[in-house]
């Protein structure tokens, strides 16, 4: 394999557009280097599928080590491992955060990181159903669609959540940034096909002749000579390569393996990697700490009738309803299971949403079922309820230096006592939207929590045997510019030359939203910087 002048490594939400957008000029040279194997499977296309795309061969499977505060229980923790990664795998609801999220960045030192900084590289990606305006773009490679409402039981939710006080929205990634929405725009065609990074931006580009994608070549080692980055050592079928970088090689590889990648080269804390038998290179204690994601719990009702989607999934349904998407991109199948969306405060002083509901009209382990052969299940609707600003910490080590050996991960969740406070007055907020007409005349009874969970300590006791998370794990590269930031503003590791990252992990703190699109609006702004480019001018100016 020849030289590069770029090396990207993972070609997830942020490596497939730093790879697709360095290789516009036909003058650089780029490589990706894909840990897994194509995107192929229909399954990952069709707007359903994510109930049933997660298996082992496409995600790296890792698991938190026992989580203290969550009864020792283990958490899984997928990540894609496929071409586009994540992106490939992902619920595909596109939300962005607040704007106070981006401006507390700058305010934590990343400049140029501002929210009217950021959203001109928000909008560029973005491919919207929605009109051209100061808050979307519509000339994207990122396709959005809104979820069809018809049999989302979407209204009688929202008139449920309009008694209550929530202001009704259309959009939610535009003033007022809070409220209950009709369904959500997700990353998915009009012809009913996922967008993610593998579709959008690497396979239109994958015809220029100064673009190649290695797939199943898992990066084991940075080579650094003389303080510089200049290549990287994979593994692929088994065997050990080595190719080198001139200009410049990019971390894309997410969230848990960029800084895994960085601590098997000898760039972390030095006091972890010598009793590992690594050489220090560049002591930077800030790699794999300050990870935060969006935990969540479930709120689960019985509904006295069949009245959710339940039905769909009945084998001639199921037939009828795959072709339709197949041959026209239209249907159930080309859309997702989802009533509402909210982004809500739990005390009326905040200064923006702290938590995020889903309310889905059907249940997360449906199943396809067969009359006279498989048992019906019962009809249910969720709320999965989701908190957006953690304070508690997680933290990523090696438990040695073989990069076969997945790394030690601990995320602390729940952790800090604020975290709990807010989960069980959100729980409470949820309870009562169910308890309002017209939704309550739907519902049987409440199956999880369950009624009888009343109590703050009940309540706790629930959070720590149920708590999961939305697969939103961020900072753990943090950028910044103290002694605990892993890059600088223009996404530079400290101590090395040669060296950027640019995926979730280095944002400093966790936006209050899904990080798909954030995650794409970083590799967005990478490239320029990469390239030395101008950045877009920014929003509000």
């Amino acid at each position: 394999m020849t030289d590069f002048d770029y090396i990207v490594v993972g070609s997830g939400s942020g490596g497939g557009v730093v790879a697709s957008r360095l290789s516009e000029d036909p003058a650089n040279s780029v490589l990706v280097l894909e840990a897994g194997g194509s995107d192929w499977n229909f399954v990952f296309h069709m707007g359903i599928g994510f109930y049933r795309n997660r298996p082992a061969n496409l995600n790296w499977g890792f698991k938190s080590q026992p989580e203290p505060h969550l009864d020792n229980r283990s958490i899984d923790l997928p990540q894609g491992r496929l071409l586009g990664g994540s992106s490939s795998i992902n619920g595909k609801v596109y939300s962005r955060g607040n704007p106070i999220d981006y401006d507390e960045w700058r305010q934590m030192g990343c400049e140029g990181w501002s929210y009217e900084e950021v959203l001109p590289y928000f909008k560029r990606a973005e491919g919207s159903w929605r009109p051209s305006s100061r808050y979307h773009g519509v000339d994207g490679p990122l396709k959005t669609t809104p979820v069809a409402p018809r049999g989302m039981l979407t209204e009688p939710l929202v008139e449920a959540a309009r008694s209550l006080g929530y202001p009704i929205v259309n959009d939610l990634d535009a003033e007022p940034f809070e409220g209950i929405s009709p369904g959500s725009d997700i990353t998915v065609d009009k012809h009913g096909r996922r967008s993610s990074t593998a579709r959008t931006y690497l396979r239109p580009a994958m015809h220029r002749s100064n673009l190649k994608i290695e797939l199943h070549a898992k990066a084991t080692r940075i080579l650094v000579e003389d303080g510089k980055a200049v290549g990287i050592e994979f593994m692929q079928r088994g065997k050990l390569r080595q190719v080198q970088a001139r200009k410049e090689i990019i971390l894309s590889a997410g969230v848990y393996n960029t800084p895994r990648l960085l601590l098997l080269s000898g760039i972390g804390n030095a006091d972890d990697l010598a009793p590992l038998g690594i050489v220090p290179i560049v002591n930077l204690p800030g790699v794999g700490t300050n990870i935060a994601d969006h935990a969540a719990t479930m709120m689960e009702n019985l509904t006295k009738e069949a009245v959710t989607p339940l039905g769909q999934l009945r084998i001639d349904k199921v037939v009828a309803n795959f072709l339709q998407w197949a041959v026209l991109g239209k249907g159930p199948f080309a859309t997702q299971p989802l009533s509402a969306q909210g982004l809500i405060k739990t005390q009326p002083w905040l200064d923006r949403p702290d938590v995020q509901v889903f309310f889905n009209p059907l249940r997360r382990d449906a199943q396809i079922y067969v009359p006279g052969i498989t048992r019906r299940q019962e009809h249910r609707i969720e709320a999965g309820v989701v908190l957006l600003r953690p304070h508690s910490r997680g933290t990523l080590k090696l438990a040695s230096a073989n990069p076969a050996e997945p790394p030690k991960i601990q995320l602390n969740l729940l952790s800090d006592q604020r975290d709990i406070d807010t989960f069980i007055r959100a729980l409470r907020q949820v309870r009562k939207i169910y308890e309002a007409e017209p939704l309550s005349s739907l519902i049987k009874e409440e199956m999880s929590p369950g009624l009888i969970v009343q109590s703050d300590e009940e309540l706790t006791a629930y959070l720590r045997r149920a708590l999961y998370t939305v697969r939103h794990p961020v900072g753990s590269c943090r950028m910044g510019n103290d002694e605990m930031s892993v890059v600088d503003s223009q996404l530079r590791v400290r101590g090395i030359a040669g060296l950027r990252i640019a995926d979730a992990s280095i944002m400093p703190a966790i936006p209050g939203g899904n990080t798909n699109a954030p995650a794409i609006m970083i590799g967005e702004k990478a490239a320029d910087m990469i390239l030395g480019k101008p950045a877009l001018h920014p929003a509000f100016n």
